[in-house]
């Protein structure tokens, strides 16, 4: 529904590396501390919120949820009490 939507709007293609891209630019702007890797074809973004547990479990499910709507099977959702840690096998 409306994510796809607001990735056109925004001049993007509903997939996996301009979302990717989106999302490194929401980080940025928001400031979040965030890293991002690729190391042979595996993407790693891991994201600082220092907001509580509640809000890391929130954030993941959001992602769990993207990943299932782009068909990626070979990704994980990792959270701690102020971090999220997304692995993607691209």
């Amino acid at each position: 529904g409306g994510f796809k939507e607001q990735m056109q709007m925004a001049n993007r293609k509903y997939n996996l590396s301009d979302y990717l891209a989106g999302l490194a630019h929401w980080l940025d702007v928001s400031g979040f501390p965030y890293e991002h890797e690729k190391v042979n074809g595996v993407h790693t973004v891991r994201m600082r919120f220092d907001m509580g547990k509640r809000w890391c479990i929130f954030v993941g499910r959001v992602h769990q949820i993207m990943f299932r709507n782009f068909g990626v099977e070979n990704s994980t959702v990792e959270i701690t009490n102020n971090t999220v840690t997304l692995t993607i096998q691209t």
